[in-house]
């Protein structure tokens, strides 16, 4: 496939001083400033049974304007869909879909544990054998 270039020159003359009395232009000097249309597309997907990992994204640029969409399977078990397009106008858009149904698993049943009623020893005599007094 061939693509059409657009080059865009710009002329710049220099005039230089040389060390006699005339002042003498030198040749013209073009350069060449290469604007490119880039292209590209691709797309992959990921179905991993070990993990459950399941993704996929496709992406098509023509020029100044980006296209895509990608999709991941969420632990609840749906389908996230986020379809998105990008230009210098309009900037980042994306829609954003979930399909399928949200299935939650079960919380695990909570066992009571026991537990013994916790008694304070205030000492005897006055003493207050729970508090420290400063000294071992």
């Amino acid at each position: 496939m061939f693509q059409q270039h657009r080059f865009q020159y710009k002329v710049l003359r220099i005039i230089v001083n040389v060390p006699r009395k005339n002042w003498y232009p030198l040749n013209f000097i073009f350069f060449c400033f290469f604007k490119a249309h880039p292209q590209y597309s691709y797309n992959y997907g990921v179905a991993d049974g070990l993990t459950g990992d399941q993704k996929s994204q496709s992406e098509i640029r023509d020029g100044g304007v980006v296209k895509g969409s990608y999709s991941v399977v969420e632990p609840d078990g749906s389908v996230r869909v986020v379809d998105y397009s990008a230009d210098d106008v309009n900037g980042f858009n994306a829609v954003v879909k979930k399909i399928g149904p949200s299935l939650h698993a079960a919380p695990a049943p909570v066992a009571p544990v026991p537990h013994t009623p916790v008694s304070y020893d205030y000492g005897y005599a006055g003493h207050g054998g729970a508090y420290p007094h400063g000294h071992y």
